[in-house]
């Protein structure tokens, strides 16, 4: 199962990354870390609700948000482009880091998904260069060898977010919905 990400642009795993941190530095939490995540997914997923509701809201949203997918497998990319799309938004495809970095430079992108192993350009060097280049654009990196450390570690260059492959449309949709469908004030 995929990690899922809650409202403030930051994933459960990355959250719980840091705020093990700060335990660290302080020595105690108000409750124990487990709790905490626990809380978080429920939100992530109070928030979320179903893929209707995501798709509902990706129809009355003015403007179709463009996600980019980089990813050198090609079924892979071509499956969550599929999703993508049935969710009323822009797939943009990518097979390498360096065709990412191409796209950016002359396309407007709302998050990136990219893939963590790839030959040439790997994703944490795609990361960086995206944080370099877009330092406000959200990242979420994705692996099927994903651990707690690498997690850790693209947390800290920057990733909001990162997903276990194998994941299913729900997964996709839960770390898709906060930055394709900010809450906004109501007027």
């Amino acid at each position: 199962m995929g990690v899922v990400s809650i409202n403030n642009g930051f994933s459960a795993g990355c959250l719980a990354h840091r705020i093990n941190m700060v335990a660290n530095e302080s020595g105690s939490l108000l409750q124990p870390l487990s709790q905490a995540r626990h809380a978080l997914i429920r939100t992530a997923r109070t928030r979320v609700g179903t893929e209707k509701e995501f798709t509902m809201a990706s129809r009355s949203s003015r403007r179709k948000r463009r996600i980019l997918i980089v990813d050198d497998d090609p079924d892979i990319r071509e499956s969550m482009c599929d999703a993508i799309a049935s969710w009323h938004c822009v797939p943009l495809g990518a097979s390498s880091g360096s065709e990412a970095l191409d796209i950016l430079d002359h396309r407007h992108v709302d998050v990136v998904l990219c893939d963590v192993v790839m030959p040439g350009m790997d994703g944490a060097d795609t990361l960086r260069e995206i944080r370099h280049r877009v330092p406000a654009l959200p990242v979420i990196m994705m692996s099927a060898m994903m651990t707690p450390d690498l997690r850790r570690h693209l947390c800290d260059i920057g990733a909001q977010s990162c997903l276990a492959k194998p994941m299913d449309r729900k997964d996709l949709a839960l770390i898709l919905f906060p930055w394709c469908f900010p809450a906004t004030p109501e007027s």
